[in-house]
């Protein structure tokens, strides 16, 4: 990918973890049939390309090697499930989604959200040990990869013309949220760290990282690899993300950096509205009234959070859309 450093070469140990996984998977998909077999070839083919590209570094092994294998092992007993069905295999909390055509992926966005939900029971329990949130979180770091000067989660199929490894300033934000949500909740020191060197992020031009110059400030974008998408809700619940970083941390780059996306946010926001319902991107479609109910929420977080009035007068006028007698259902 341009932009993106040549991966340094594997060791052989790591070479021999990555033949290991891909020649049990290639047996595997032998001997299948039908659609289990179009499945697993497709996962075996991403990491193939990845690997004849240069881009199979030692921080993208694990994640590689993860989906190789729980692919190997759910389609030698699996037919396939509704898209979009998460799956969690024993002795591991990591959450894999199904894609139809690519197989089972590691889904970050997903993953993080548990850990945030895990969060939010600990603190209610006023619970600082919280060891399903670090057992989820400490399984993501172990995942995590270098790209550009951060530490990021990829995706690693193909999606609406992104080609693998991309990344998500949805996803970035809400693992920085979690991980300094656990720091400020256990004293873990690494959490915070982590987090830390995830923030570049949103300080990084695509298509490495996401950040994208826009009207009166930064524009966080939900895809790496499309400059010019600019996604409501994604964006929005990254500036959630950096505000709970800035607020937990005391790091005065996640100040900036909110800053940054606020000031553009205030200009954005009110191009999400229709009159009637709103729309999904700038400039884009309605949204499904499962993404109108998620930026409607983003937007009350936001209110509730800053008090900014381009978030709450939106927020109030989708709740009122949604009891108009026309609202999609």
């Amino acid at each position: 990918m341009r932009g993106l450093a040549r991966a340094a070469a594997l060791t052989p140990v790591e070479r021999a973890a990555y033949a290991s996984a891909l020649t049990d998977a290639k047996r595997a998909r032998d001997g299948l049939s039908g659609a289990r077999r179009s499945e697993l070839s497709a996962v075996i083919a991403t990491a193939e390309a990845l690997d004849a590209r240069g881009e199979l570094n030692a921080s993208r092994l694990n994640a590689i090697v993860m989906t190789l294998r729980r692919n190997t092992e759910f389609w030698k007993a699996n037919q396939p499930p509704a898209a979009g069905t998460r799956v969690e295999f024993a002795g591991s909390p990591v959450i894999l989604e199904y894609y139809a055509g690519r197989g089972l992926q590691i889904q970050p966005l997903a993953n993080f959200g548990k850990a945030n939900a895990a969060w939010s029971t600990c603190k209610g329990k006023a619970d600082r040990t919280c060891t399903k949130l670090r057992t989820h979180l400490d399984a993501m770091i172990a995942l995590a990869a270098k790209r550009g000067t951060f530490t990021t989660w990829e995706y690693y199929f193909d999606f609406e013309g992104g080609v693998p490894p991309w990344t998500s300033g949805m996803s970035q934000g809400t693992g920085v949220q979690a991980l300094s949500r656990a720091y400020n909740l256990t004293g873990v020191a690494k959490y915070r760290d982590v987090a830390t060197t995830a923030l570049a992020a949103f300080e990084t031009a695509p298509p490495v990282g996401v950040a994208q110059p826009a009207t009166s400030g930064t524009h966080y974008l939900m895809y790496s690899y499309a400059p010019s998408l600019f996604i409501f809700n994604g964006f929005l619940q990254a500036l959630v993300g950096l505000d709970d970083y800035r607020d937990y941390t005391g790091d005065a780059r996640g100040t900036t950096l909110f800053r940054a996306g606020h000031s553009h946010a205030r200009w954005l926001v009110p191009q999400s509205d229709t009159g009637s319902w709103s729309r999904y991107s700038l400039g884009g479609p309605q949204s499904t009234r499962e993404y109108h109910v998620l930026l409607r929420d983003i937007l009350a977080n936001l209110c509730k959070r800053i008090g900014t009035p381009e978030y709450c007068t939106t927020a109030d006028r989708f709740t009122q859309y949604l009891a108009a007698p026309a609202a999609p259902r």
